[in-house]
């Protein structure tokens, strides 16, 4: 995160949000989330950027966050968010793919893997490819709205500064 530009959002309250997360997806028997939307990407982590339109997954672990985007868009999600771990992909990358690859690697694409299939980036290609590559894939949507619906003190006073 760039100093010269603090988040409004502290960052407790980030981790709070991805606490409550992990505890629904363990409620649940997942592993492993897969976030999608821009909106949920940005609740979780304070990620902004004008190339909301291109392909990028949040990654969400009981032990890890890790945030997928195009390789130009590194930059950006080092400089907004309070994450220390990012993974890339090339303009000339299938992000399914590159995701799945990422994910054995990780050794995080076994055991029940949570899709926001309601996303607006949830194409049909992309999720079959998904599916396709995945143990155990399962609809994860809505996961992160759940907690989006109740807002917390912080989130009240920073509604009410705006």
């Amino acid at each position: 995160m760039d100093p010269r530009h603090p988040p409004a959002v502290p960052l407790a309250e980030y981790r709070s949000r991805v606490e409550a997360l992990r505890a629904r997806l363990a409620a649940m028997g997942v592993e492993t989330l897969l976030v999608f939307s821009p909106e949920n990407v940005c609740y979780l982590t304070g990620y902004e950027t004008i190339g909301y339109a291109s392909f990028q997954a949040l990654v969400v672990r009981p032990e890890a966050l890790l945030l997928f985007v195009r390789e130009m868009e590194r930059t950006v999600a080092e400089t907004t968010t309070w994450l220390d771990d990012f993974a890339t992909y090339a303009d000339t990358d299938d992000p399914a793919a590159a995701l799945l690859a990422l994910l054995e690697r990780r050794g995080w694409r076994h055991g029940r893997v949570a899709i926001e299939l309601a996303a607006w980036f949830a194409t049909p290609v992309l999720v079959d490819r998904l599916r396709a590559g995945l143990d155990e894939p399962v609809d994860g949507s809505g996961l992160v709205e759940e907690g989006r619906r109740v807002k917390s003190p912080a989130e009240v006073s920073l509604i009410r500064q705006a």
